[in-house]
């Protein structure tokens, strides 16, 4: 079967199963695209029964998710906005995260306007994924409290 195939029958799988681990639509795409890249310069890859070349490929897709979820958490998280961008507790959108504790100010920063995900901040902060979504949830309920 021929990669162009492969990437009809087996892509929306791929995509799906990637948007799962990544929670990212583009994120997934990336990985599912990486993965066909990967199986293009495989020797063994064509060799394998259709029902194998999609195992294959979805195993790659998350061999890679990991690779790059370990390349990020080896990266030190930025706490200062760099140089060229404006600092985001001066913009008014942002002031309103002044009704937060410290701490509370610090993890909706850095989830949402730096982008950091929520296994990002439990390793940088010593906190599980999920106490890290908790208190987010319970930032998020604080500042509606103050709209409504």
């Amino acid at each position: 079967m021929e990669i162009a195939e492969l990437y009809a029958r087996y892509f929306e799988i791929l995509c799906s199963s990637c948007t799962k681990m990544t929670r990212e639509p583009e994120e997934a795409e990336e990985l599912v695209q990486e993965a066909f890249l990967k199986a293009l310069t495989d020797k063994n890859f064509q060799t394998l029964a259709p029902p194998q070349q999609r195992a294959w490929l979805l195993r790659t897709a998350r061999r890679l998710f990991i690779d790059k979820a370990r390349r990020r958490a080896r990266e030190p998280l930025q706490e200062k906005p760099p140089e060229n961008e404006p600092d985001l507790f001066a913009l008014p959108v942002a002031e309103n995260l002044s009704r937060l504790s410290p701490e509370l100010q610090q993890l909706v920063t850095l989830r949402y306007f730096a982008g950091y995900s929520s296994f990002e901040l439990g390793q940088h902060l010593g906190l599980s994924p999920a106490t890290v979504r908790t208190r987010l949830r319970a930032a998020a309920k604080i500042l509606r409290e103050y709209y409504q």
